[in-house]
């Protein structure tokens, strides 16, 4: 099953009590932090859950099986989230 952010944000509001609403804002507000603070550079680390940093992926060249061409992918920058083991083991367990 997949849950989208709304139905995140209703699922939160029946386990804390607050409204839909409000916890859709809340949510928004964290997405956008996270965000933020990824781009600036930082790296987000939720002690027992995750750790989130931005690496670079430098330019490469590839190859088209389709095409036979050659192509260049310029480098770009990639968000890399990283499950910590406490987290998993609750998961598993």
């Amino acid at each position: 099953m997949i849950i989208s952010k709304e139905n995140f944000a209703r699922i939160m509001a029946k386990n804390s009590g607050k409204t839909i609403c409000s916890c859709e804002e809340y949510l928004d507000l964290v997405l956008d932090t996270f965000i933020q603070l990824l781009h600036k550079g930082h790296i987000i680390r939720f002690h027992g859950f995750f750790k989130a940093e931005v690496s670079t992926i430098k330019q490469r060249n590839t190859w088209n099986f389709k095409t036979k061409e050659r192509g260049v992918l310029p480098e770009r920058k990639n968000i890399r989230i990283r499950i910590s083991k406490t987290f998993r083991d609750k998961f598993n367990s």
